[in-house]
């Protein structure tokens, strides 16, 4: 009977310790998980608080188009369109439309904007093609060369300054000028003198 009771009390003690760690544990799983749900709780509050950051204004912009010609018809033709701020200044289109200019038609040949000047009331450019020793190709030797390189050259610059199309405010007219001085090319005849808009 000694040897029952005591077999039943050890019995009765494991199971009561067990129960008491089984209770323990889930209630520590229960507090974890009480702990995760409020820092969660915590985050969305935080994040709720946090001011919305405003986006920044999207600027609108302009397109302008740079002009290649057809070396068959001379005609010109669309080679490429550039997006420009609208907000920008004239003087800064224009510096933009040379630099793509030169980018994608004359092998990144140097072509510098000067400031637009009030001749005779009407609003002139200068643009000044220069040679760059580095360059493999040069205006004079790759682009002004032969009547159709001439012709093509030409309808190119003009056109693309010019933008003829474009309805906003705009230059009147372009002078090219060549390493500084009056551009004068026997196969390139137009770019002596302004080109005006018309």
């Amino acid at each position: 009977m000694c040897k029952k009771t005591s077999i039943f009390l050890i019995t009765i003690c494991l199971l009561t310790g067990v129960l008491y760690g089984c209770g323990k544990s889930s209630t520590k799983v229960q507090n974890q998980n009480t702990q995760a749900k409020t820092e969660e709780s915590k985050k969305e509050e935080t994040k709720k608080e946090e001011p919305k950051k405003e986006e920044p204004l999207k600027l609108e912009n302009e397109t302008f188009v740079i002009y290649k010609a057809n070396v068959d018809t001379y005609k010109k033709e669309v080679s490429q369109e550039i997006n420009i701020p609208k907000d920008k200044s004239l003087q800064d289109k224009l510096v933009a439309i040379g630099q793509k200019l030169s980018e994608v038609e004359f092998n990144k040949l140097p072509i510098e904007i000067g400031k637009i000047q009030e001749i005779n009331g009407k609003k002139i450019v200068k643009v000044n093609l220069k040679e760059d020793s580095n360059n493999e190709k040069g205006w004079a030797k790759s682009y002004m060369q032969g009547s159709a390189g001439g012709s093509v050259t030409s309808i190119s610059l003009a056109e693309t300054f010019l933008q003829k199309e474009y309805k906003g405010e705009w230059i009147d007219g372009v002078e090219f000028l060549y390493n500084g001085n009056k551009c004068e090319f026997e196969h390139a005849p137009d770019l002596a003198d302004i080109i005006y808009r018309k």
